[in-house]
Protein backbone atom coordinates (compact mmCIF):
# COMPACT_ATOMS: atom_id res chain seq x y z
CA UNK A 1 0.00 0.00 0.00
CA UNK A 2 1.23 3.27 -0.84
CA UNK A 3 0.94 6.01 1.72
CA UNK A 4 1.77 9.90 1.40
CA UNK A 5 2.00 12.80 3.23
CA UNK A 6 -0.94 15.17 2.22
CA UNK A 7 0.10 17.06 -0.97
CA UNK A 8 2.75 15.35 -1.74
CA UNK A 9 2.86 14.00 -5.43
CA UNK A 10 2.82 10.85 -7.25
CA UNK A 11 6.23 10.27 -9.48
CA UNK A 12 6.89 8.13 -12.00
CA UNK A 13 3.46 5.81 -11.46
CA UNK A 14 1.30 8.86 -12.62
CA UNK A 15 -0.83 11.30 -10.47
CA UNK A 16 -3.68 8.85 -10.78
CA UNK A 17 -4.57 5.67 -9.61
CA UNK A 18 -5.82 3.05 -12.22
CA UNK A 19 -9.33 3.82 -11.55
CA UNK A 20 -11.52 6.03 -9.50
CA UNK A 21 -13.80 5.17 -6.44
CA UNK A 22 -16.84 7.25 -5.76
CA UNK A 23 -18.04 7.08 -2.61
CA UNK A 24 -21.41 8.88 -1.18
CA UNK A 25 -23.55 8.54 2.53
CA UNK A 26 -25.65 6.23 -0.14
CA UNK A 27 -23.23 3.71 -0.39
CA UNK A 28 -21.07 3.62 2.86
CA UNK A 29 -22.73 1.08 4.43
CA UNK A 30 -21.77 -1.08 1.41
CA UNK A 31 -17.97 0.24 1.34
CA UNK A 32 -17.35 -0.55 4.92
CA UNK A 33 -18.84 -3.94 4.17
CA UNK A 34 -16.21 -4.36 1.48
CA UNK A 35 -13.38 -2.74 4.08
CA UNK A 36 -14.41 -5.12 6.95
CA UNK A 37 -14.21 -8.25 4.29
CA UNK A 38 -10.54 -7.11 2.78
CA UNK A 39 -9.58 -6.77 6.36
CA UNK A 40 -10.71 -10.56 6.98
CA UNK A 41 -8.90 -11.73 3.74
CA UNK A 42 -6.04 -9.91 4.72
CA UNK A 43 -6.09 -11.12 8.29
CA UNK A 44 -6.15 -14.79 6.68
CA UNK A 45 -2.83 -14.23 3.93
CA UNK A 46 -1.24 -13.15 7.00
CA UNK A 47 -2.04 -16.52 8.52
CA UNK A 48 -0.95 -18.68 5.66
CA UNK A 49 2.32 -16.48 5.88
CA UNK A 50 2.92 -17.44 9.63
CA UNK A 51 2.47 -21.35 8.43
CA UNK A 52 4.42 -21.14 5.84
CA UNK A 53 7.64 -20.70 8.54
CA UNK A 54 7.42 -16.61 6.87
CA UNK A 55 9.32 -18.11 3.90
CA UNK A 56 6.49 -18.63 1.20
CA UNK A 57 6.70 -22.31 0.82
CA UNK A 58 3.31 -23.53 1.00
CA UNK A 59 1.95 -26.66 0.88
CA UNK A 60 -1.01 -27.67 -1.61
CA UNK A 61 -3.92 -27.22 0.72
CA UNK A 62 -2.13 -23.76 2.01
CA UNK A 63 -1.69 -22.56 -2.14
CA UNK A 64 -5.44 -24.30 -2.79
CA UNK A 65 -6.19 -21.35 0.05
CA UNK A 66 -4.43 -18.79 -1.36
CA UNK A 67 -6.30 -19.13 -4.77
CA UNK A 68 -9.45 -18.55 -3.20
CA UNK A 69 -8.08 -15.73 -0.98
CA UNK A 70 -7.10 -14.11 -3.97
CA UNK A 71 -10.30 -15.00 -5.82
CA UNK A 72 -12.35 -13.16 -3.34
CA UNK A 73 -9.82 -10.10 -2.98
CA UNK A 74 -10.61 -9.89 -6.46
CA UNK A 75 -14.48 -9.74 -6.20
CA UNK A 76 -13.91 -7.39 -3.03
CA UNK A 77 -12.08 -5.19 -5.80
CA UNK A 78 -14.76 -5.30 -8.51
CA UNK A 79 -17.64 -4.80 -6.00
CA UNK A 80 -15.84 -1.70 -4.63
CA UNK A 81 -15.45 -0.40 -8.59
CA UNK A 82 -19.07 -0.82 -9.35
CA UNK A 83 -19.88 1.50 -6.04
CA UNK A 84 -21.28 4.64 -7.20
Amino acid sequence: MLMRKAGEKVSAQGSRPPYTLITTWENRSELLAIMRNALGLAEQVQNLWERSGQRGHLSQSDTDEMILLLSEMSALSEAARRLD
